[in-house]
């Protein structure tokens, strides 16, 4: 079982118990994430030098981009199912290649647009079906 795996499994269960706000298990996993990433990149590369106007952009990034995005994630986990979410983080990584595309000129070559277009239809088919075969099994029992 890979990190990723153990962490969004970790995170469906604790968001699907609706315990705790989906802005409070946004807060804890972002500080505890953030101080491991300070904490080693103090260690590996020393304290950087950093302006006002980067530290504005932290803090820009930080609080609209991240927090905004993971709260709606968190969310997103208390009512999608396991594959929903799943088609949903598998996409992620064609999002990106499309945004680097559009926004940093990098271009994909043929191999990359294969594996865009498999993993779309992965995620439209297992999106298409699922609801499907999640009937018929609740019709057997």
């Amino acid at each position: 079982l890979g990190s990723g795996a153990a962490a969004s499994l970790l995170g469906r269960s604790v968001n699907r118990a609706r315990q705790l706000p989906a802005v409070v298990v946004t807060g804890l996993s972002m500080a505890i994430g953030a101080t491991a990433l300070a904490v080693v990149g103090v260690a590996v590369e020393g304290v950087p030098s950093i302006s006002a106007k980067a530290w504005l952009i932290i803090a820009w990034l930080a609080v609209v981009n991240a927090a905004i995005a993971f709260t709606l994630w968190n969310l997103s986990l208390r009512r999608l199912s396991a594959i929903e979410s799943a088609g949903i983080n598998n996409t992620m990584l064609i999002q990106i290649a499309v945004l680097g595309w559009l926004f940093l000129g990098e271009t994909p070559g043929i191999s990359q647009l294969v594996g865009i277009a498999l993993v779309s239809i992965g995620v439209f088919l297992t999106q298409l079906l699922g609801p499907q075969r999640h009937r018929a099994v609740a019709d057997r029992l």
